[in-house]
């Protein structure tokens, strides 16, 4: 009698620790077109593509909506399973997160800027010579990472660089209204960006740079007390869903 209640202990044990694994808290910053709430529901593809994951990994996922730094901190901090949508992938994050396969591959960052103000690019063809003009102003979002290679370039030569704790949304409203030179962004971003702010696309112009790399690929952040049978189903998942050869 003694070993069948245990028996039973054990299997009730098993069923809800098989429960807690599949039940994952997500989060995602304001960051159209690839995430963003409308109508107080998230949308966005990447968005779309992670439900899809979790699904068909059957995981049972919570979505809700973060700014920048408290998505960061909610990963590192997390006494539970927790993960965060579409992050890049860099040393100092790996520090504090565990990341899934890659989703997502971005297009190579370009530079917008108001039409007006394109005859100060014109001489330029590197990344790292317009962050050398001191007459040429960007802002970037505090948290926010370009990928390692752009994240070196902007640490070896000192751009004139304001930070704020806003999103993309509201850089292209404060490059339209002359609060900086220019910002980096990935150029699939640009007509959400505009079409959403109410912008006239007429009045901007993005432009490659020669030492700017391939798209970044984003990821599934992930808190380190997310159980590793949990990254392993969303990794299955993700190569039965995603053509990760085409990154």
């Amino acid at each position: 009698m003694y070993n069948n209640d245990m028996k039973i202990l054990l299997f009730l044990l098993l069923i809800a620790q098989q429960s807690f694994a599949d039940k994952l808290q997500i989060t995602y910053i304001e960051h159209p077109p690839y995430y963003y709430t409308k109508d107080n529901t998230a949308h966005g593809y990447l968005y779309r593509k992670v439900e899809q994951i979790c699904k068909d990994a059957k995981i049972e996922a919570t979505f809700f909506s973060l700014p920048v730094k408290r998505a960061i901190r909610k990963v590192k901090l997390a006494n539970k399973q927790n993960c965060s949508i579409g992050w890049f992938k860099t040393h100092k994050r790996e520090k504090f997160a565990n990341f899934s396969l890659p989703i997502y591959q971005n297009r190579p960052l370009v530079v917008i800027a108001k039409k007006k103000n394109i005859h100060k690019f014109k001489k330029y063809h590197l990344l790292k010579d317009i962050f050398l003009d001191k007459t040429l102003t960007t802002i970037m979002i505090d948290g926010f990472s370009y990928g390692s290679i752009v994240d070196k370039i902007i640490k070896e030569n000192h751009p004139i660089v304001y930070t704020f704790t806003g999103n993309q949304k509201q850089l292209i409203k404060m490059l339209a209204k002359d609060r900086m030179t220019y910002f980096l962004v990935a150029p699939e971003e640009i007509f959400t960006l505009l079409k959403t702010n109410g912008l006239n696309p007429n009045d901007f112009v993005s432009f490659k740079l020669d030492d700017i790399p391939i798209g970044n690929k984003r990821y599934l952040m992930c808190s380190k007390n997310t159980p590793q049978a949990t990254m392993n189903k969303l990794n299955n998942s993700i190569k039965k869903l995603i053509d990760l050869s085409s990154f």
